[in-house]
């Protein structure tokens, strides 16, 4: 399994790099087909913070629906009310008619 953009190197790479003792971090990173960034990364881990394993990586995005939450709370209450609906709707048709109770209806159509 080749590494991924946005996924933390394995455990045993950590294990390996912090159990070689005596070579260089040029000499390690060559030898493990690592960067030499990623070894002094992991040795300054375990000396600033006795961590030996990868932390959990979150995504720093907003989400996108996040300003209409608690309308679409409020839509989602009128529906099921209203309707007698079942447990949910798709994301897809919450998110259209949120966009249209929050800002009204879509003035590209005459219908609407």
């Amino acid at each position: 399994m080749a590494w991924r953009r946005g996924q933390a190197y394995g455990q045993d790479l950590r294990d390996r790099v912090l159990a070689a003792e005596g070579e260089t971090v040029r000499q390690i990173a060559e030898r493990l087909l690592a960067s030499p960034s990623y070894v002094v990364k992991v040795r300054a881990r375990l000396r600033q913070t006795g961590e030996r394993e990868a932390r959990a990586q979150h995504n720093h995005l907003p989400l996108r629906l996040a300003p209409m939450l608690s309308a679409l709370r409020t839509h989602a209450r009128r529906t099921r009310r209203s309707a007698n609906c079942g447990p949910g709707l798709l994301p897809s048709t919450a998110c259209r008619s949120v966009t249209r109770h929050v800002e009204g209806p879509c003035p590209a159509r005459a219908d609407a």
